[in-house]
C-alpha cells in the first residue's frame, strides 16, 4: 500500500516538473529572436490597458468613478480569458506529431499553454495593481483577496480552454468560431462601461453574460472592498469554476481518444 501511495505521489511530482519544465520552454521558444524577449510579456497588456484608459477617459468622457481602476479589474483578466482561448484551442494540433511519437500525457499540454498566459495576466496585473497601492486607491489586503477570483477564474478558464482543445481536434472550424464569438462577447459585457449605464431592457442580456459573474468579483473587490455583493459574486464564480471542471472531465473521459486518433 506504501509503494502505491509513493508511486502516485511520484508520478504526480513528475507530471508537476514536465509542466513547468514544458512551459519555460514553451515562452523561451515564443520570445527567441525578439529584441527585448520576455519583456514583451509584460509591456502587451499594460500597453493595451494604457491605450484603453486613454480612449476612454480623455476621448469617450465615460463618466464612471475611479474608472482607470474599474478598467483594470475587468480588462486584464478579459485578455487572459481570449488569449488562452486562441492559443489553446488549436494546441493537440500543434502537438500531434509530438504526442504521437513521444510519451508525454495528452492532458498536460492545454496546461502548459494555460500556465504560459498566467504567467502573463499575473504579472503585468499584479505590476500595475503595485502602482495602485503605491498611489493610494486600493489597499494591500484587496491585492491579498483578488487571489480568490484569480483562482476561480484560472479554473474555470482551464476548464473551458481544455474542453475547446479537445473539441477541436475533430471539428477544426471551432478556433474561427470562438474567435468571432469572444470579439461579440467583449462588447457584451461589463468591461470598458459599467451595467448602470446599460438601457434598462437590455440589462438582462448583459447582466446574464457569464463572463460578466467572472470579472464581476475583480470589479466589485477594486472599486468597493470586502462586501456582501463580493461574496455572492465570488460564490457564484466558484460554481462556475466547478461546473467547467466537471464539464471537461466528463468530455475528457468520454472523448479523449480523439487526440492521438485525429491529431
Amino acid at each position: 500500500m506504501n509503494n502505491v501511495r509513493r508511486t502516485g505521489h511520484t508520478s504526480t511530482q513528475k507530471m508537476l516538473r514536465l509542466i513547468c519544465v514544458m512551459t519555460a520552454a514553451n515562452m523561451k521558444s515564443r520570445y527567441r529572436n525578439t529584441f527585448y524577449g520576455l519583456i514583451w510579456v509584460l509591456l502587451y497588456p499594460i500597453l493595451i490597458y494604457v491605450v484603453q484608459v486613454f480612449a476612454f477617459v480623455y476621448v469617450f468622457k465615460v463618466q464612471q468613478p475611479n474608472y482607470p481602476l474599474y478598467l483594470l479589474a475587468g480588462l486584464i483578466p478579459w485578455i487572459f480569458i481570449v488569449q488562452s482561448v486562441e492559443m489553446s484551442t488549436g494546441i493537440y494540433l500543434q502537438w500531434g506529431h509530438t504526442l504521437k511519437n513521444m510519451p508525454i500525457p495528452p492532458l498536460i499540454i492545454p496546461f502548459i499553454q494555460l500556465l504560459d498566459n498566467f504567467i502573463n495576466f499575473f504579472s503585468a496585473y499584479y505590476l500595475i495593481l503595485m502602482f495602485y497601492l503605491y498611489t493610494g486607491k486600493i489597499s494591500f489586503y484587496q491585492i491579498i483577496l483578488s487571489i480568490f477570483p484569480t483562482f476561480t477564474l484560472v479554473v474555470f478558464v482551464t476548464g473551458m480552454c481544455t474542453l475547446f482543445a479537445l473539441f477541436n481536434v475533430r471539428f477544426r472550424d471551432l478556433k474561427f468560431v470562438l474567435s468571432f464569438i469572444f470579439t461579440l462577447l467583449f462588447y457584451l459585457t461589463p468591461i470598458c462601461y459599467p451595467l448602470s449605464s446599460v438601457p434598462e431592457e437590455l440589462k438582462w442580456l448583459i447582466g446574464n453574460n457569464p463572463f460578466y459573474f467572472l470579472l464581476r468579483p475583480f470589479q466589485e473587490l477594486f472599486m468597493r472592498g470586502l462586501t456582501q455583493a463580493f461574496f455572492e459574486y465570488q460564490l457564484i464564480s466558484f460554481a462556475m469554476a466547478i461546473g467547467s471542471t466537471t464539464i471537461c472531465y466528463l468530455g475528457w473521459k468520454r472523448f479523449r481518444n480523439m487526440v492521438v486518433f485525429y491529431g
